[in-house]
């Protein structure tokens, strides 16, 4: 799935119901170049980033959600937690077991 940034400026100026005019000012460009913008497929970050604060819309993430980093992220993340946690209990376990052994081991001693 391939992004066009202008169409997605579009669609979020038009349903936050901003005009042309409001938006050239927040950005400091002509209104005539808004018009143009719409039909860039891509942005330099810099001006995708004053469009991003002058719409309250963070554009930037759905280039993420493209990529699918944050996804991976958080299941290796999710991945380690729950390798962390059997570990654990395995530790616990072999506590219980060692301090059994020794126990077991001073009744022999005693004998």
């Amino acid at each position: 799935m391939s992004i066009h940034i202008g169409n997605l400026i579009r669609q979020v100026v038009n349903e936050k119901r901003i005009s042309v005019t409001d938006l050239a000012a927040n950005v400091k460009l002509h209104i005539g170049s808004i018009s143009r913008i719409y039909s860039y497929p891509s942005m330099q970050l810099d001006s995708l980033k004053k469009f991003s604060i002058a719409l309250q819309y963070d554009f930037f993430e759905h280039y993420s959600k493209e990529l699918n980093f944050k996804k991976e992220e958080t299941n290796s993340q999710s991945d380690s937690e729950k390798l962390i946690e059997s570990k654990n209990i395995e530790i616990e376990s072999l506590k219980k077991e060692i301090l059994y052994l020794k126990q077991i081991n001073e009744l022999l001693m005693k004998k």
